[in-house]
């Protein structure tokens, strides 16, 4: 199983690509006088060393592939089934699914102390013959003033 501390590559990011280049676009519930129904998966900011990893200052796609990237792939690795009937087979699609999940069906949210970042959460159920065998609750954090999405990741 892939060891969840192993900083992975964030697909569609290139080294050269800005911080702003987006990946995607989701809908999303709004919460917190949010604007806009909108989020932005974009590149961001983050490291490939696990030891640089800032908090507070990486956000984006390279920071969910830095930081949480191994979690999505030790579900995958675990329940090759992960995505709930869908053909992912990869932890970024994992990603991109779970990440879509939360923001469209979360049923409340809650902010950071600060008020800028708001954390949609949902559960990820993966099954197994049409049987519920895990239900993981992801998290996202999209900050308010940009509806740039910061962080996503599995929570037990």
């Amino acid at each position: 199983m892939p060891d969840a501390g192993i900083m992975l590559a964030a697909p569609g990011c290139k080294a050269g690509d800005k911080s702003t280049k987006n990946l995607n676009t989701w809908s999303k519930k709004t919460f917190y006088n949010a604007k806009s129904r909108k989020a932005y998966l974009q590149c961001g900011v983050g490291d490939a060393n696990k030891d640089n990893v800032r908090e507070g200052r990486d956000w984006g796609w390279r920071h969910i592939s830095g930081k949480h990237g191994g979690d999505f792939a030790n579900i995958i690795a675990k329940y090759p089934q992960a995505a709930a009937g869908s053909n992912v087979t990869t932890w970024d699609g994992l990603a991109k699914v779970a990440i879509q999940k939360a923001l469209s069906y979360s049923q409340a949210a809650s902010s950071n102390s600060s008020g800028s970042n708001v954390a949609y959460s949902s559960g990820l159920e993966i099954k197994r013959n049409g049987k519920v065998v895990r239900t993981y609750m992801i998290v996202v954090w999209v900050k308010l003033t940009d509806n740039r999405i910061q962080s996503a990741y599995p929570g037990s």
